[in-house]
């Protein structure tokens, strides 16, 4: 009587890049969920089809859970939580300029949608890069009953390519890739001669030749090895692999960070001259992210600026750390010898306002990444609250709330 009876048909097989058409129904009006997940993803997650019946229905013993919704409050609390130091570390203002493209997750999620008995379709446009096992699932519920079901999708194309690519590389770099073919094509026969070809973009190319001729027998596979070298330009290196035989091809994409082995740096030089002065870059820098800055005044003060400008992009990024950074621009905000704008300081009190802000306990103490948790007042929220007052009197007042 309560159970709410679904029924999803879709095709046994498809290919790659093509659209999956799901037919849906229920035995009476109700609202249902269909989504379809990488089977891969489902087994590391050890996930099962919901049974919602099962779940109202079970039988439990008298118990009390415990949650908390502050995840959802403040979105980056976990992620912060996991990063939690004391003093100096990481942030997540210092994400990798030079991360690689990956392909997403395979997953589709329909929304909640209307069903009853007529048989209705809704259509997933498999991504050109998935082979595997799709898993489609439905959960639908009317006024007085509920339900599930599921059933899987193989997503096979007429070869399966996989490459391994080396994560990173520093520009110069020579390596080599292993690709790994699986001959699915039908009638092929035990001497199927198949076509491996390789394409990259402009960060990586090609050492030796581009092609190479496998002998695959069907439902076989076969690995080749290919040559590549990194260009000196940053970024997100690509390699496409293509297998051809019988008019029928898959491509593969894989991708690589290039990025140069030195870490981020910034150098400081200042002094004083009288007429001209010429100053060295001794240096080697990548144009991409290379930033060049000269500051010239007839006051000491100018002198500053260079040291505003390594506080601005320190790299990491605790409360200290940050009131630290702003208290430099906060102090020389009237000086016209600066070089800022009171319009640019205020953009940058104002994220560092968000960000303390973040981080205040409902008794006002500040933590260096998280709200304080103890009951004494630490250094960082005399210190953070002495930068308050000092912004308020100069005229940048923070948030009423703090």
């Amino acid at each position: 009587k309560r159970r709410l009876k679904v029924e999803i048909e879709a095709s046994a097989t498809a290919k790659p890049g093509e659209p999956l058409h799901i037919n849906y129904k229920t035995d009476r009006p109700s609202k249902i969920v269909i989504f379809a997940v990488d089977e891969g993803i489902l087994q590391v997650t050890d996930y099962k089809t919901p049974d919602p019946l099962g779940f109202y229905f079970r039988k439990c013993m008298l118990r009390v859970d415990t949650a908390q919704i502050v995840d959802l409050i403040i979105p980056e609390f976990s992620l912060l939580r996991s990063v939690s130091a004391f003093g100096g570390g990481g942030d997540i203002q210092r994400l990798n300029p030079f991360k690689r493209v990956t392909e997403k997750p395979v997953v589709f999620w329909s929304g909640i949608i209307d069903a009853d008995g007529t048989k209705r379709e809704i259509v997933y446009d498999v991504p050109d890069y998935f082979d595997g096992t799709l898993k489609i699932m439905a959960v639908a519920i009317a006024d007085d009953a509920v339900g599930s079901s599921e059933r899987e999708a193989l997503i096979r194309g007429p070869f399966v390519i996989t490459p391994s690519v080396p994560v990173l590389a520093a520009p110069g770099d020579e390596f080599e890739a292993g690709v790994t073919v699986a001959n699915n094509v039908e009638g092929s026969g035990p001497n199927a001669e198949v076509e491996l070809r390789a394409q990259t973009n402009e960060r990586v190319s090609i050492s030796g030749s581009a092609s190479q001729k496998l002998r695959i027998a069907e439902g076989r596979e076969q690995t080749a090895i290919f040559k590549f070298r990194a260009t000196d330009k940053l970024g997100s290196g690509e390699i496409t692999f293509i297998a051809r035989a019988n008019g029928q091809q898959t491509k593969r994409r894989a991708t690589l960070s290039v990025r140069p082995p030195v870490p981020y740096m910034t150098d400081v030089h200042s002094g004083s001259f009288k007429e001209k002065i010429e100053i060295p870059v001794t240096r080697e820098m990548h144009p991409e992210f290379r930033k060049l800055d000269a500051n010239v005044s007839v006051l000491p003060l100018g002198l500053a600026r260079g040291l505003d400008a390594y506080l601005k992009d320190f790299p990491f990024g605790c409360s200290e750390q940050l009131t630290s950074g702003a208290f430099c621009r906060l102090m020389l905000a009237d000086e016209s010898d600066f070089g800022l704008s009171r319009t640019e300081i205020n953009k940058q009190l104002e994220h560092t306002f968000g960000v303390l802000a973040r981080r205040q306990n409902d008794q006002g103490a500040f933590g260096y990444w998280v709200p304080e948790t103890g009951d004494s007042i630490s250094f960082v929220s005399t210190y953070v609250m002495d930068f308050l007052s000092e912004a308020k009197a100069s005229g940048f007042a923070p948030p009423p709330e703090m």
